[in-house]
């Protein structure tokens, strides 16, 4: 969840607000919040996005839509996808905007 419009900041550039959070669906629903660690909320770039930094990145997808998910110091989050640095596909997205 992102509570700021998207823009190209480049890789190594931020934006985001403590609102942000991260969240997984199985084995069962936990959301994840920030944490106060960093302020590594969302980074975009012209072939990729991420959410979360540190020590890991909560969720890395580049543009074919491969991903990678690990341990991320700015949600204390674990792998999202249950195993840190495997590579999977991401087959399906729900995009919601409010105005």
């Amino acid at each position: 969840f992102i509570t700021v419009p998207w823009q190209i900041t480049g890789t190594t550039q931020y934006i985001g607000t403590e609102e942000t959070f991260v969240f997984t669906l199985k084995p069962n629903i936990k959301k994840y919040e920030w944490s106060e660690n960093n302020m590594y909320i969302l980074s975009v770039g012209k072939s990729s996005w991420s959410l979360g930094g540190g020590s890991g990145i909560a969720l890395f997808v580049k543009d074919d839509w491969e991903a990678t998910s690990e341990f991320c110091e700015t949600f204390q989050s674990p792998p999202l996808n249950g195993e840190a640095s495997a590579l999977f596909n991401i087959v399906r997205i729900e995009v919601y905007t409010f105005v």
